[in-house]
């Protein structure tokens, strides 16, 4: 059975994505508001609690998918070990790990304030939501963009901060191959570049760190980017951790106007090849191909290729007339959608998707949006988002959670947007989907382009996905032979599924696994509010248990110093946009004694 720890967080408002960690015996997780627990991992009982007052109230998405340790100088800092949080409000905080404290050597009475050099943003555009990544005494981080707005939203700029004193050691402003460690009085960073949200990965030993970046604002018109803009969009970046300049970029798709962003945190490995260990880095991707790179380099370790995509844009965009696909590894990119793929619950919902689905442009992947409307497939949620993939060095097996999801976007031509009243955040009411749109999802003013646009999950009227099941799979890649291992459907309809119809269709997921030297594979993600322990070699749930709350996170585990238990602990949550159910809880399972 599971132990439960309730964050007091009001539900309705909640992502809860954090994935704790463990220094000594006591676990460390950060809440949707930024109120940072420290718990016993051995009895889950609350040691202290650390509490910024974050201002919360502008941010559309409220997320904090985890904390950073740095284990500090005892003979020399104020705390003994600090853990590290960035909040919505735009502040990185250091509070000592044994008391809870704020770390009073860092920044001004223990935060660094993250606005500095950002320039005049509107409230909600701008603010970290993953961890940052501690390599040395640098605290590297990057943050969330309120994306499809203007043409002039906040700087992408990745920073790294000295952990002891909060001092800013450099930033690269996701424009050059170089970065800069001062600005000068008055000067901001560069503004529209693209951003780097997600969970970024480093190499201790050869001193990078790497990012996984978006793409520069807004995501569906890209006619007006510069060369400059388009540089490092969609890609893996080698930082130099000391200097912040870039030793490697490798492009996983050129000119984005599909919101491609890298969204999965790249997985260091060592890869074992015939030649004995290389040292790789696995980036997975929206697109549902996995790239596989020489982490020293960014050289493909398997080939790359150009491929052909469509053509003919909407008046004053541009496209890439190629974009890369790997050769000789698997991918999980969907096949192309067919009419005959249309799906529904019943008769009548398969042919209003029919009939959507022959109204809209779809020509195969990388389709470009269109004022006739067109189908993404895949598009924004991806085939892997930010939980990414896990790998078990010893067996060279990799775990990976892909999701279908195709979406219908539709240009909207200036005059008609801003006669329906189409603005960006926080300037006025932002118009709802509908009102002549005839699309569900979500609207974009994407302010100083020719277009504003609308987004959204192609779905039936009863609210399943237009296209057949499984939308969404579990599934092994053998790293040695280069082949997919077993792959199964992953999750049912039983938690959200209109009418309460439980399928076993495989779901969608957002979250990732975590792996166990014993061959096993924890994982949570589906929307069915279950965490599921799967045998890494052959595919088989070994074991199943109910979470009181959507788990849309990724696990951790470890093993008790104290009695030598292994526990699995969850994030259980929700998310408001997989419509799961919310929640404010952590929950623990364990061996028996």
């Amino acid at each position: 059975t599971g132990d439960k720890l309730r964050t007091d967080e009001p539900p309705k408002t909640l992502t809860f994505e954090a994935t704790p960690i463990k220094v000594g015996n006591a676990l460390f997780v950060c809440t949707a508001h930024n109120v940072l627990i420290s718990l016993d991992a051995d009895s889950g009982q609350e040691r202290w609690r650390f509490d910024p007052h974050a201002d919360t109230t502008a941010a559309m998405h409220l997320a904090c998918r985890g904390v950073s340790y740095d284990p500090g100088n005892a003979s020399r800092d104020f705390c003994d070990g600090r853990i590290l949080m960035a909040t919505v409000d735009n502040r990185l905080h250091a509070v000592d790990v044994a008391t809870g404290k704020p770390c009073p050597d860092f920044g001004k009475n223990g935060a660094v304030d993250l606005t500095v050099g950002m320039g005049n943003n509107l409230p909600g555009y701008y603010y970290t939501t993953s961890p940052p990544v501690v390599i040395g005494h640098a605290a590297v981080l990057g943050a969330f963009h309120m994306d499809n707005q203007t043409t002039d939203e906040p700087p992408g700029v990745v920073r790294a901060f000295d952990t002891r004193t909060g001092q800013l050691l450099w930033a690269w402003e996701v424009l050059e191959p170089t970065s800069r460690q001062k600005l000068n009085p008055g000067e901001s960073y560069a503004r529209d570049t693209a951003n780097a949200w997600s969970v970024f990965s480093a190499d201790i030993d050869n001193g990078l760190v790497f990012v996984p970046t978006g793409g520069p604002p807004p995501d569906y018109f890209g006619g007006l980017r510069t060369p400059q803009q388009d540089r490092y969009n969609d890609s893996i970046v080698a930082l130099d951790a000391n200097t912040g300049a870039v030793r490697w970029s490798f492009q996983t798709s050129h000119h984005d106007i599909w919101d491609m962003d890298v969204a999965s945190q790249p997985v260091v490995v060592d890869l074992a090849t015939a030649k004995g260990l290389r040292a790789a880095l696995i980036a997975p991707t929206k697109r549902g191909e996995i790239f596989v790179l020489d982490r020293l380099t960014g050289e493909p370790i398997f080939p790359v290729e150009e491929r052909p995509v469509p053509q003919n844009p909407a008046p004053g965009e541009r496209l890439s007339p190629t974009q890369p696909y790997t050769v000789g590894f698997p991918s999980f990119s969907p096949p192309h959608l067919t009419e005959a793929d249309m799906w529904g619950a019943t008769m009548f919902d398969q042919l209003l998707c029919r009939i959507e689905f022959r109204s809209r442009r779809y020509e195969g992947h990388y389709t470009p949006p269109t004022v006739q409307g067109s189908i993404g497939y895949p598009d924004i949620f991806g085939v892997f988002n930010w939980g990414s993939v896990s790998v078990d060095p010893e067996r060279q097996l990799m775990i990976v959670n892909p999701t279908w999801l195709p979406y219908l976007t539709k240009l909207i031509p200036r005059v008609e947007a801003d006669a329906l009243g189409i603005v960006p955040f926080g300037t006025h009411s932002t118009a709802k989907a509908g009102g002549g749109l005839h699309v569900a999802g979500y609207v974009y003013p994407q302010a100083g382009t020719p277009y504003g646009a609308v987004s959204g999950p192609f779905l039936s009227p009863l609210g399943f996905p237009c296209h057949r099941p499984p939308w969404g799979a579990i599934a092994a890649v053998d790293l040695k032979s280069h082949k997919v291992l077993w792959q199964r459907p992953f999750g049912t309809t039983r938690d959200v599924a209109p009418l309460g119809l439980p399928f076993a269709t495989g779901v969608f997921s957002l979250g990732g696994p975590v792996v166990t030297r014993g061959g096993v594979a924890f994982i949570g993600a589906a929307i069915d509010n279950y965490l599921r322990a799967f045998d890494m070699t052959t595919g088989q749930e070994l074991w199943k248990a109910r979470l009181p709350a959507g788990g849309q996170a990724t696990p951790m585990t470890y093993v008790s110093e104290r009695d030598g238990r292994q526990y699995v602990v969850i994030a259980s949550g929700g998310h408001g946009s997989m419509t799961t159910k919310a929640g404010d809880y952590l929950v623990a399972f364990a061996l028996p004694k």
